[in-house]
């Protein structure tokens, strides 16, 4: 990950889902695949996609007690400690990025971003109301996206962006468990990528250390 990285992003999703699914559904069968001529071709070109578990049963029960400490009638929004622990995760790796964080908003036909400048150097109270202050726009630049999907019915997203994901998925509750995905897309090494994760993972089930 690197600065040189930083890309804007809109709304353009729908577009290449909209091919994709016309290319499965509609589209004559792919010509053959042509010979090798014995050049080198590259086995990736997107990046990576990383996903893991991660346990929240913590973290709804932090989500309840911060609630009701800042006396909110609502729950807040888990969107708060995922934008917390990436930007903690964040400041704890070897990455030389400015620390401007981007949240996804998704609840519109297009992808739209709330940025969040220098994220990495706020504390938990100054990152709530730096994303409360936030205002959205159709394309923003960041070292990171974050996007919350826990109030969705899917796992995980693919923005298409050269701008690396982080993103929460839907939340599966059982009598002993609260889970959920974890993913990471972006280029980045994947040992890189992976303790990323991890970092971010461990903040999630450990709340208690998004607060200090």
């Amino acid at each position: 990950m690197s600065n040189t990285g930083k890309v804007a992003t809109s709304g353009f999703i729908a577009g290449q889902i909209a091919e994709q699914i016309n290319a499965v559904a509609g589209s004559p069968p792919s010509p053959p695949m042509p010979q090798s001529t014995g050049a080198q071709q590259a086995i990736i070109q997107q990046g990576i996609v990383l996903r893991r578990y991660v346990e929240l049963s913590s973290l709804l029960e932090a989500q309840k007690m911060v609630s009701q400490e800042l006396g909110l009638s609502e729950s807040m929004s888990l969107t708060n400690f995922v934008m917390r622990a990436a930007a903690k995760a964040l400041k704890q790796s070897n990455f030389s990025l400015t620390g401007d964080i981007a949240l996804v908003d998704i609840s519109e036909a297009t992808v739209r971003l709330k940025p969040i400048q220098a994220a990495t150097q706020l504390d938990f109270m100054q990152l709530l109301q730096a994303i409360e202050a936030a205002r959205v726009k159709d394309s923003a630049q960041a070292d990171l996206l974050v996007a919350d999907l826990s109030s969705y019915h899917v796992d995980e997203v693919m923005f298409g962006s050269n701008v690396p994901v982080l993103a929460l998925g839907r939340i599966v509750n059982d009598d002993k468990s609260s889970l959920s995905t974890l993913s990471f897309s972006g280029t980045l090494p994947a040992r890189e990528a992976s303790n990323f994760l991890a970092r971010v993972a461990k903040l999630l089930n450990e709340p208690v250390r998004l607060f200090v």
